[in-house]
């Protein structure tokens, strides 16, 4: 009995001090290929807002037209609450114009679905190479195919649970919905893209992930709350800081502490990935 008691305890330290050493670890891995990684997401944000920029640009000139085709039907009922009488070059104007509004939803449909698109493929090229640097995986033509057509799948999947949550639940449901669906896919689509892998299929990578991400939550429950705790506290520290030394320059802070974090996190979890599927 007594033996088993301090095996019990030893295993309790062991684990105690396996969770301590990944944590430590998390930090020791910052090598050459960690650093490629912050490159990167500090490049996925620079595209990201040139694309926002130019999706605005975009709608802004779509949206020019019907806002000029809105002031023209103005202007012609005015004119014929004056005469009372619609004439046929009014008729006319008045066709076109509604034309004009008519294709704006078309066009911003078009602009919407393709900016989704365009987001999702850029989204899922970053992470592939981030991916593979972080795993130190031989890059191929073949592997980055693979990973974006995937991630592709992935993100929208969730896009469409969310667009369904959103439009089919009251408004306290659907906000609840929201908040768990974020947080499921939070946790969830760092075990997916780990299975990212030319071995793997579709359907290995989908069954893997949902597998594993139940299976293996409690090894993965106290690593998150040490994340959120790191990360709260650097946060807290550095704004503390900032304010103090540097107030005008908190908003450069906090992209680059954005960069950092996820950086960070995306190693911390790569780390006990390795250790747990070992």
């Amino acid at each position: 009995m007594m033996n088993t008691m301090k095996t019990n305890a030893k295993k309790q330290i062991s684990g105690k001090i396996s969770h301590l050493h990944l944590y430590i670890q998390s930090f020791k891995s910052m090598d050459k290929p960690f650093g490629m990684t912050i490159l990167l997401d500090a490049a996925y944000l620079l595209v990201l807002f040139g694309l926002f920029l130019l999706f605005l640009i975009v709608l802004k000139a779509v949206f020019l037209p019907v806002a000029t085709a809105l002031q023209s039907i103005l202007g012609l009922f005015s004119v014929i609450g004056s005469s009372g009488q619609i004439n046929p070059a009014v008729q006319t104007a008045l066709s076109q114009n509604f034309s004009t509004i008519k294709w704006f939803y078309f066009k911003a449909a078009m602009i919407i679905l393709g900016s989704v698109a365009v987001f999702f493929g850029i989204n899922s090229l970053y992470k592939a190479f981030i991916w593979l640097h972080l795993t130190k995986q031989k890059q191929t033509t073949a592997y980055l195919k693979k990973f974006v057509a995937i991630n592709m799948t992935w993100q929208l999947l969730w896009l469409l649970a969310a667009i369904i949550i959103f439009l089919g639940l009251t408004v306290k449901a659907a906000t609840i919905g929201l908040i768990l669906l974020l947080f499921t896919y939070l946790y969830l689509t760092p075990f997916f893209r780990a299975q990212l892998t030319e071995k793997h299929t579709l359907k290995q990578a989908y069954k893997e992930t949902f597998v594993l991400g139940a299976k293996k939550f409690r090894h993965f429950a106290i690593p998150i709350c040490v994340m959120f705790i790191t990360v709260v506290f650097a946060w807290m520290l550095g704004v503390l800081l900032m304010t103090l030394l540097a107030p005008a320059g908190i908003v450069f802070f906090a992209i680059i502490f954005l960069v950092l974090a996820t950086a960070w996190i995306r190693l911390y979890f790569a780390v006990i990935h390795k250790k747990v599927m070992g």
